[in-house]
């Protein structure tokens, strides 16, 4: 497993939508043109998330016909990004009941970019969530920040990171230990560290 970037995160909850026994879905899969009618998503063995059905597939792939994710180019995110995203969510969505729009590392947006932005924040799509993703809130400018919800993503401790390493990597409890302690609490952090 590669560093995951702050919109991975966010896809593997969105991969969570073929989870039928945790109670909650983000995105209810509709049934797929490919699918029998009867098809229903079984829940994982594990709480992680099938990697098999339809939409677990699709989000895997980038392919996923109602995730959009937004990225910095080589430098910030622009206007015309923006307005794509904003073409994206005047349409229905097409295998889900929402769309989610991932807005990565959106302290990087332009002035111009955060502008245009404001106008789906004050009328957002019902049937869209949109996530904003920043290492560095305070660059947003004050209007959008303060329609937003904040989630702040804490350090994990050394002995649940540990536990993830050995489970999810592989690692020898050792190594894992080492890296977690290393790491400060940062999965991200540690499998950089890994590699």
């Amino acid at each position: 497993m590669k560093y995951l970037q702050p919109a991975s995160l966010i896809r593997l909850m969105v991969r969570s939508t073929c989870r039928v026994a945790s109670g909650w879905k983000l995105m209810p899969e509709a049934p797929a043109p490919d699918m029998p009618d009867d098809y229903v998503p079984q829940p994982p063995a594990d709480p992680d998330t099938c990697g098999t059905c339809p939409s677990c597939r699709q989000v895997l792939s980038d392919q996923h016909p109602d995730l959009y994710l937004i990225q910095p180019g080589k430098e910030r995110i622009k206007n015309e990004m923006i307005q794509d995203f904003q073409d994206f969510v005047q349409t229905k969505p097409y295998r889900a009941s929402k769309k989610i729009v991932l807005i990565d590392r959106a302290h990087q947006m332009t002035p111009r970019a955060q502008n245009r932005l404001l106008k789906t924040l004050e009328e957002p799509p019902l049937d869209t969530h949109l996530f904003l993703i920043s290492a560095n809130a305070s660059a947003l400018l004050p209007t959008i920040r303060s329609r937003l919800l904040v989630l702040r993503f804490h350090r994990l401790p050394e002995e649940v990171l540990t536990r993830l390493l050995v489970e999810r990597e592989s690692l020898p409890y050792v190594e894992a230990e080492q890296l977690a302690r290393l790491s400060g609490g940062s999965a991200g952090r540690a499998l950089i560290l890994k590699d």
